[in-house]
């Protein structure tokens, strides 16, 4: 427990961080499960430009809640974290661009290099905040072109 007498906080804030993810996570899950299905129909019946602008606004709007709520921890309840997560669900998290990709072989490898970016660049950051800029900053393009510039 050497670590944590380096930590300010309490010495339960990491079980509670961890508590707060398991929800967060299984909200977004939950959410998904539910709207992945119909934005992979709602892409093969109308095209993929909504479902994949939809999956991934879901993905955004969630990385700019994050990010209001890193900037104002006093201002915002803790509890909004959940709600980022359940607007992220119910965009599919990203299931729908896997879904409108090339064949399964061809989708695992354009889709590696992206991940171990993303990866690469989330585990080099020194600070939960700097996480959620990349991943704004990743996905912000990213759905400007969806939104924009796919036909």
């Amino acid at each position: 427990m050497e670590e944590l007498e380096h930590c300010s906080g309490d010495e339960n804030a990491q079980a509670d961080v961890s508590r707060l993810m398991i929800y967060c996570q299984l909200t977004a899950g939950i959410l998904s499960a539910i709207t992945a299905p119909n934005l992979g129909s709602l892409s093969e019946t109308i095209g993929p430009k909504p479902a994949l602008s939809c999956s991934t606004i879901g993905v955004l709007l969630c990385n700019a809640m994050m990010l209001l709520i890193l900037q104002h921890p006093d201002f915002i309840d803790l509890r909004w974290v959940l709600i980022g997560y359940a607007i992220e669900g119910l965009g599919g998290i990203g299931v729908a661009v896997l879904h409108d990709g090339p064949i399964e072989t061809a989708r695992a490898r354009s889709f590696t290099p992206l991940h171990a970016g993303m990866h690469f660049l989330v585990a080099s950051m020194n600070s939960f905040e700097g996480v959620y800029w990349v991943s704004f900053c990743a996905y912000l393009p990213l759905t400007l072109a969806f939104i924009f510039i796919l036909p």
